[in-house]
């Protein structure tokens, strides 16, 4: 299957580590994973954190935020 992508489509690379989104943030735009693997974390409100997955090459994050913002 084939995905067209708008034309204001940007790239950005992220390092280990490095949030790209965070909890309560309004979202703005939804990402595609080209490579690397992302870990999708929530904080609960007793402040630990729990992992609930990650995704990886081909997998979109964010696109939740879109629909329900």
């Amino acid at each position: 299957m084939a995905i067209s992508l708008p034309s204001d489509t940007n790239e950005h690379q992220y390092k280990a580590g490095d949030t790209i989104i965070k909890q309560g943030d309004v979202g703005r735009c939804a990402f595609i994973i080209e490579s690397g693997h992302v870990e999708i974390l929530l904080e609960k409100e007793d402040g630990t954190i729990r992992n609930l997955g990650t995704r990886g090459p081909g997998s979109m994050i964010g696109e939740m935020a879109l629909i329900n913002d």
